[in-house]
């Protein structure tokens, strides 16, 4: 008899000694599959998709996966059992110690620790309003950041940008915390009526810099498959597509046999 077990970062279903399904949750209401025992029968495999099906519908949880052949029996799975891929996000890579690739850069720029956290959050605000990553105030959104940040973060490299002194959008490249070798851009954000102009481009660019003056390597960066603007802009920095992730949520009664 199949058997539920729940903790704060797993849920499991188990049968006798065997554990046939584990989920290992990744952020709050996102978990990937860790494990998926190999299974012949149909009803077991029935069974088994109905169970993770009421617990994500109950906790209202996505999963997570790749685009990638070691996942595609884990997708076929989540696929058939349910679960509708609802976003994708795809990832890029790019070696900081290669030239950074040369932009016309007329705009200025001015540090969070130098125009305070008030002005900061004045441009921070406009730029934000709504981006889907957003779910409260400006402030709390970019508290969220700083906290990501944690002990690396720095006023010093989180830039609002200006053309002729005025307020144009906002760059926050960041070193990873556990790998300062490593870093992306944490937000973008140009304010409305000077998007469409190339200046994603440029900022980008910017913060390319930036994370190569702080001594990254690396840059990683990502963006939802639907932001062709974003995806632009990676070609136009060359920065080289490496994985898509996949997120697929449940959509009851959507069961289909293997």
């Amino acid at each position: 008899m199949m058997q539920e077990e729940i903790s704060e970062t797993k849920y499991q279903i188990i049968e006798g000694e065997t554990s046939l399904l584990e989920l290992t949750k990744l952020a709050e209401k996102v978990y990937a599959i860790s494990k998926l025992t190999d299974i012949e029968s149909e009803d077991t495999y029935r069974s088994l998709g109905e169970r993770l099906q009421h617990f994500c519908l109950k906790e209202n949880i996505e999963i997570l996966s790749v685009d990638h052949p070691k996942s595609e029996r884990k997708n076929k799975f989540i696929e058939t059992n349910g679960f509708s891929l609802i976003r994708q996000k795809a990832f890029f890579q790019k070696d900081l110690r290669e030239t950074i690739i040369p932009t016309k850069d007329t705009l200025s720029y001015r540090s969070l620790a130098e125009i305070g956290m008030p002005s900061f959050l004045e441009i921070f605000d406009i730029v934000s309003i709504g981006d889907k990553e957003r779910t409260s105030t400006a402030e709390a959104f970019l508290q969220e950041l700083i906290d990501i940040a944690g002990a690396s973060y720095s006023p010093q490299n989180w830039l609002a940008v200006y053309e002729s002194d005025i307020p144009v959008g906002a760059i926050l490249p960041q070193p990873y915390d556990d790998n300062p070798l490593e870093g992306s851009i944490f937000y973008i954000g140009i304010l409305p009526d000077h998007r469409n102009k190339g200046l994603g481009t440029i900022l980008h660019a910017k913060g390319l810099t930036e994370l190569k003056r702080s001594g990254c390597h690396t840059y990683i960066g990502s963006t939802d498959v639907s932001n062709q603007s974003m995806l632009k802009v990676f070609a136009k920095n060359k920065c080289e597509r490496t994985s898509t992730q996949l997120f697929y949520k449940c959509i009851p009664y959507r069961l289909t046999t293997f």
